[in-house]
């Protein structure tokens, strides 16, 4: 897990996370790219977005005033789970219960 500072709202949870940023480079006359400009080059700017994970709430209330950061779930996590079937629990989530 890592964190993210979001303004998010109750019912988010479960929500996919996406990473916006540019590419700028340069577009050949073949269309191919490259990182340096060549004679007969088009500069571009390419939108990428990227899959980070699955958000899962925020940290530390509801409270729109307070700081606002909330937990995200690795993408590579949520494939093992669905791949493996696999169940993580957290150590301090954990009740211990005296017979």
């Amino acid at each position: 897990k890592y964190m993210i500072d979001s303004a998010t709202r109750s019912g988010m949870s479960g929500s996919p996370v996406f990473a916006s940023f540019n590419h700028v480079g340069f577009k050949k006359q073949d269309g191919t790219f490259t990182n340096t400009p060549e004679i007969d080059c088009l500069f571009c700017v390419i939108p990428h977005f990227e899959f980070l994970g699955v958000y899962s709430g925020r940290i530390g209330g509801d409270d729109d005033n307070k700081i606002q950061l909330g937990n995200v779930w690795r993408k590579n996590v949520i494939k093992e789970v669905i791949v493996g079937q696999k169940i993580y629990v957290e150590m301090e989530n954990l009740i211990s219960v005296d017979s």
